[in-house]
Parts: C-alpha cells; sequence; structure tokens
C-alpha cells in the first residue's frame, strides 16, 4: 500500500529541525510573503551524511574541515583545473541555527537515503551504461546533452553558484535556475493535468500554510536507461512524488525543506533541508547550447581510447 505522504509530513515536522522565528517577511498585494529575487547557496554539506561520520550536527572543526575537503574532491578521473570554480561545493558547511551540518539529509536520523534494493540496482546500471555508452549523443547523461540541470525537482539548490530566479504571481510561480534548466512553473490554481500527460519537471501545484509555500510534484517522466533518473545524487522514477516548502526566515535567508516519496526507490519517504541565500541580479544566461563542444569531444575522446585500446 501507499504510505500516506502527508501522515509522513506530519510525523517528520512534528519535531522541527529548525526554530520558527519571528520574522515579519514582505508580502505582495494578495497578503503572502514576497519570494522574489535571486536564490542559491554553495554549502559544502553534501545531500548523504558520508561514511565514518555520526550524528547531524557537526561541532569537531577536524570533522567540519574532512567534509568540506571530501566535498570537493573530484570524482573519477582528473578534472580541468580551470572547471574547478564551477564546481566547488564551497567552503563551509551548512548551518542552520547556529549548527553545521553533517548532511542535508534529517529524515532518516543515518543521514542515508533509505534505497531499496530495486533502487540499488537501477543506480548502479544507471552508471554502468554511462560509463560505456559513448556511440550516441542519446547515451550519455542529460546535463552533457543541455536537457536537464539542477532545477528539476527535487532542486538541492546546494554545491553550485547558478542562481535561481523566483518570479511570483497569485496564479503562478516560476523558478528560473541559470544551469542548463529553463523556467519550471508552479501551478496555484487550476486542475492537474491527466496521469498520462508527463514531462521531466512534472507537475507543480502550490498553496500557500501560513507563510509557507508548500508545493507537491507528481507526473514525472523518466526515461533513462533503467527507468531511474538521478537528481543531483537522489533517484527518482515515474513514481515519485515530492513535496517543497519555501519559507523565508529573515530578509536574505530561505529555509528549503523537500520530502520525497517513491515506494519503489525508498522504503520511506525522507526529507533534506538546506538554506538559500539572497544574492543581487541579474542572472546571466548560461546558454548550454551555445557552442557546445564538449558533447563532441567526449564522444571523439572515447572512441579514440577505444582505437588506443585495441592497438
Amino acid at each position: 500500500m501507499r504510505i500516506s505522504i502527508g501522515l509522513a509530513l506530519a510525523a517528520m515536522l512534528a519535531c522541527p529541525t529548525f526554530a520558527q522565528t519571528a520574522f515579519a517577511p514582505p508580502r505582495l498585494a494578495d497578503g503572502h510573503p514576497d519570494l522574489q529575487g535571486y536564490w542559491s547557496s554553495n554549502a559544502a554539506t553534501t545531500l548523504e551524511r558520508p561514511a565514518g561520520i555520526v550524528g547531524l550536527i557537526v561541532t569537531d572543526e577536524a570533522v567540519a574541515k574532512k567534509l568540506i575537503e571530501a566535498s570537493n574532491e573530484p570524482e573519477g578521473d582528473v578534472r580541468d583545473p580551470e572547471d574547478d570554480l564551477e564546481i566547488l561545493h564551497g567552503t563551509s558547511l551548512l548551518e542552520i541555527d547556529g549548527q553545521f551540518r553533517s548532511s542535508l539529509i534529517v529524515s532518516p536520523s543515518d543521514g542515508k537515503l533509505p534505497l531499496t534494493l530495486l533502487a540499488k540496482a537501477g543506480r548502479k546500471e544507471r552508471a554502468q551504461y554511462f560509463r560505456a555508452g559513448y556511440d550516441n549523443p542519446e547515451e550519455r547523461p542529460v546535463g552533457e546533452r543541455c536537457i536537464g540541470g539542477p532545477g528539476d525537482p527535487p532542486a538541492l539548490y546546494h554545491g553550485d553558484h547558478y542562481p535561481n530566479h523566483i518570479v511570483q504571481t497569485p496564479a503562478g510561480i516560476m523558478i528560473a535556475t541559470e544551469a542548463v534548466h529553463g523556467g519550471r512553473i508552479i501551478n496555484m490554481t487550476g486542475q492537474a493535468p491527466p496521469e498520462a500527460v508527463r514531462s521531466r519537471d512534472g507537475y507543480s501545484a502550490g498553496h500557500w500554510e501560513g507563510d509557507t509555500l508548500v508545493v507537491t510534484t507528481d507526473h514525472l517522466a523518466v526515461f533513462d536507461p533503467g527507468g531511474v533518473q538521478s537528481r543531483d545524487g537522489a533517484p527518482v522514477s515515474g513514481g515519485s512524488r515530492i513535496v517543497e516548502r519555501f519559507q523565508l526566515i529573515s530578509a536574505d535567508a530561505m529555509l528549503y525543506r523537500f520530502t520525497v516519496e517513491d515506494p519503489a526507490l525508498y522504503s520511506a519517504p525522507w526529507m533534506a533541508e538546506t538554506i538559500l541565500n539572497r544574492g543581487k541580479g541579474p542572472a546571466y544566461e548560461f546558454a548550454c547550447h551555445e557552442a557546445n563542444y564538449a558533447l563532441s569531444n567526449v564522444l571523439l575522446a572515447a572512441r579514440v581510447n577505444r582505437q588506443t585500446a585495441r592497438k
């Protein structure tokens, strides 16, 4: 039986990890908080808690340094040093309520994704496929093909310096992420589309609970190998359901929480949270498709390596 995400959220939020503040947010004409502006975060804290680290709160400076260094280590092959500024995960850990965090995940308490056997198999298959699929552009990850990016929900908004521009009206809210991704629309009115109508972003429906914007997203379309797609390390499928919460906690900070439910991928719903910081605009166009030589170079290099191996 599908676990009710409403009950799961109620249980998770019964013991909030963030102390509520008395901040009075600026409001639009409709009376709701004004979330508009440019928001981003570059905390070094990763989604899952690294092995060997115990507890959500980090109080030891040596442990904090270890976490920061680990989050900025290259994965796999050596990176181009000139690209480091684009992918560094920051120089300090995520700080909430004056406490440093070892993971964005706050539930389960071990800071790990509660992956099912199916999810683990799908993640492994996906990794193996992308290590071997160099014959055609369609075999490469969507990020290399300028199709998807960090703006797809659940959007972790960490580890990158790309701004997220929020534009707000009573009927809809748009979040434009300048990192491959286009504008994501949160529908504040209207009905959800038929079950068969799906997209990479899914259908996002929003409503207000007090001064907190609550967004529920489903109707996801996943065409990646194995039927599983990675959203900043978090697997999602066509059956995933995501609930996000946006709450202003000061003039320049927003608490962002999200819960993911997918019985096929996770043994239980899980929740993560981070802080978004207000930035200055304007945001400059990412323009991923313009002069995108990276993809052709990736395919060419793989073919050269194959020829070298044969020799």
